[in-house]
C-alpha cells in the first residue's frame, strides 16, 4: 500500500512539472533567427501577452567597438541605449491560431507599428508590421 501511495505522489508532483506548454500560444517561445540570420530574438510569455527581445546580433559593435545603439529612436533620451537586449515586440495576445494586437519596434526607422505573428510551421513563423493598411511581413526561423 505504501508503495502506491508514494508512486502516486510522485507522479502526480512529476507531472505538474513537467515542462508541457500551457496553451498553445507558447509554441512561439524560444530564440528565432531574423530571415537574413543576422540577428536571434529570445520570444517569452509574460502573463497572458508574449514579447520578443535581440538577444544575439552578428555585428553587435562599430568597427569603433562601440555598442549599436537605437540611433534612430524619437526619444533623444533613448538614442543611448544598446539594440542588445532591447524588447522589439510586445503585448501579442495568442487568438484563434495567432498572436494579435501587439506592437512592435524597427530601430532602423525608430518607428513603432502594430503587429501580429502566425505559425507559418513548426520552425517558421511569419511577424506582420502594420500602419493601417499597410502591411510588411518577415519570417523568422526557429533557432
Amino acid at each position: 500500500m505504501m508503495k502506491i501511495v508514494m508512486l502516486t505522489t510522485l507522479l502526480f508532483f512529476g507531472w505538474n512539472r513537467w515542462p508541457w506548454p500551457t496553451n498553445d500560444g507558447d509554441r512561439i517561445v524560444g530564440q528565432w533567427y531574423s530571415e537574413d540570420r543576422n540577428q536571434k530574438y529570445e520570444i517569452s510569455r509574460n502573463g497572458t501577452t508574449y514579447s520578443a527581445k535581440l538577444v544575439w546580433m552578428a555585428e553587435p559593435n562599430h568597427p569603433d567597438g562601440s555598442p549599436k545603439r537605437d540611433e534612430n529612436n524619437p526619444d533623444p533620451a533613448k538614442r543611448q541605449q544598446p539594440l542588445l537586449g532591447m524588447t522589439v515586440f510586445w503585448g501579442l495576445t495568442y487568438r484563434n491560431g495567432s498572436w494579435i494586437d501587439g506592437k512592435t519596434y524597427s530601430p532602423k526607422q525608430g518607428r513603432t507599428v502594430d503587429c501580429s505573428l502566425r505559425l507559418r510551421s513548426n520552425n517558421e513563423l511569419e511577424l506582420t508590421g502594420s500602419i493601417g493598411i499597410v502591411k510588411r511581413s518577415r519570417t523568422w526561423k526557429r533557432a
